[in-house]
């Protein structure tokens, strides 16, 4: 999300979870809930290659899971 603040972005994350959350799927009488996890990093001068961005936001997204699922993580 080019332009965003790293607040904005965990905000948009949640919201995200938040919705996916609200809907569900019926299957042979059987709701079922969706969850997502969602790591979220930005873009700064201690991340000068895209390699760097992608592993702390993977590592955001493993914490994510970890502590329970159905969360975001910023890092």
């Amino acid at each position: 999300m080019p332009d965003t603040k790293l607040q904005q972005a965990h905000i948009l994350a949640e919201r995200i979870c938040e919705a996916i959350n609200a809907h569900s799927v019926n299957i042979d009488e059987t709701k079922i809930r969706f969850t997502v996890s969602i790591g979220v990093t930005a873009w700064g001068k201690t991340i000068g290659v895209m390699s760097s961005l992608v592993e702390k936001a993977d590592q955001a997204l493993y914490e994510a899971k970890i502590n329970g699922r159905n969360r975001v993580v910023t890092k």
